[in-house]
């Protein structure tokens, strides 16, 4: 599973990004971007989180990654400010086994 969680700048979502490493499999990929780099990346990833910093933005990368098959979810405020790794990786294997659409 490759797995991409935006923020603002790319930066604030580090930590987290090797937090949830430590929840991943093998094979799993997590990597972190500013919001100026979505339309970029976005088609390398099957999963996308978005920080709750930027959840204004959320309908905009929504449907960025619904157009290149990715699933998309908003990060909780609570686990991202606990920088729950273990809760997020959950969230984000949540969605890669949910219905697609």
């Amino acid at each position: 599973m490759k797995v991409v969680l935006y923020c603002e700048c790319g930066v604030t979502t580090s930590l987290l990004v090797s937090r949830m490493k430590l929840y991943s499999a093998p094979d799993d990929i997590v990597e972190s971007y500013g919001m100026d780099d979505a339309a970029e990346t976005i088609g390398k990833f099957d999963v996308v989180l978005v920080g709750p910093q930027i959840r204004h933005k959320f309908d905009e990368i929504s449907r960025l990654a619904h157009s290149v098959g990715a699933r998309c979810g908003l990060i909780d405020m609570r686990t991202y400010g606990t920088m729950d790794g273990e809760a997020v990786m959950r969230q984000a294997r949540g969605l890669m086994d949910g219905p697609r659409g």
